[in-house]
């Protein structure tokens, strides 16, 4: 029965001197396949350029960039959120370096202190990029404050990567 009504879906209005009807037509309009290879892709993307981040975030730390490694600790858990929300919604992220927004997007279950956490993360991207916030920023950023941050950041980072399992 389907191809009686496949056949009149596509064939109908051709003969009625309509033209083909996009949605009518016999070949599918979304590829599936290649529409989860892309998404594949992406969350792939986030996950390592996140690990690569980690890594040089410790890095800097061991260096003494103090303010760097936090504005890095920050896009750690900006690219896991990031890689959670593909992997969970089949679409790209969303354009925002907010995380406690990232973290209400992706309905994660995140105590106030935790969410707190996030806010302050988030001060860090703010504060090691722009000039007018970076010098009241370099000099918060001694190595108790700096140590402290990353371990909540390395806290943060493990949660998240433990919900990309399930």
């Amino acid at each position: 029965m389907s191809g009686i009504i496949n056949h009149l879906l596509c064939y109908i209005p051709k003969a009625l001197g309509i033209g083909s009807v996009p949605f009518l037509t016999k070949k599918p309009l979304i590829n599936f396949e290649i529409m989860n290879e892309k998404i594949e892709r992406i969350y792939t993307h986030w996950l390592e350029m996140s690990n690569k981040d980690f890594e040089t975030m410790q890095h800097l730390y061991q260096s003494g960039d103090m303010h760097w490694s936090l504005f890095l600790g920050h896009l750690v858990l900006e690219k896991l959120f990031k890689a959670y929300l593909v992997k969970q919604t089949n679409n790209d992220a969303p354009f925002t370096h907010d995380l406690s927004r990232l973290a209400h997007a992706a309905s994660l279950d995140f105590s106030t202190e935790h969410l707190d956490w996030l806010d302050t993360i988030t001060t860090f991207n703010i504060n090691a990029r722009y000039d007018d916030y970076k010098q009241a920023f370099y000099k918060k950023c001694t190595p108790e404050f700096t140590e402290d941050w990353l371990a909540k950041i390395k806290t943060l980072q493990q949660w998240i990567k433990e919900k990309l399992k399930t």
